[in-house]
């Protein structure tokens, strides 16, 4: 066999495609098995969310990240290596959302529609970001449980 150039860029091109595929999944998190998550995190995961079903997890870096179903809804949760939880990630029903979040949006978002709610927890502080869509475009709100809006973009 001949080593042309044209063999040299065919190589270097398979080359960037390897990398760039391992960079994703790095940045991705890679999916784990269930015994694969050391027991400290995994008894507090049973314990906090026992209703817990469709379970997937995955690790990034030295933080684990579960995603699971509990009545339909779906969640994601962080968890440090020591088993405590990082952020909680929660799909909310319309009818789920705070009364006062929705009569802020009702107010002051009168042109727009909500699409999707979630009801995110860090470090004690509850937040809910609220994806809303009209024909002027779309945003997402976030809003503290008080009803205020924290952010907008």
């Amino acid at each position: 066999m001949t080593f042309t150039s044209s063999n040299s860029t065919n190589m270097k091109k398979l080359l960037s495609l390897i990398i760039a595929i391992s960079a994703i999944t790095v940045v991705n998190g890679q999916d784990i098995a269930q015994s694969e998550v050391p027991s400290v995190i995994l008894n507090n995961f049973k314990l906090n969310f026992e209703k817990a079903t469709d379970v997937d997890w995955e690790i990034k870096g030295e933080e684990y990240k579960v995603e699971f179903e509990i009545n339909h809804e779906d969640h994601d949760v962080w968890f440090d290596k020591k088993g405590n939880v990082l952020k909680h990630k929660q799909d909310l029903s319309l009818s789920n959302l705070p009364t006062n979040i929705k009569q802020k949006i009702e107010t002051d978002f009168k042109s727009y529609k909500i699409d999707d709610i979630d009801k995110i927890e860090i470090a004690g502080k509850t937040t809910f970001e609220v994806e809303l869509e009209s024909n002027a475009g779309d945003k997402v709100v976030v809003f503290s449980s008080d009803g205020k809006v924290e952010n907008q973009k």
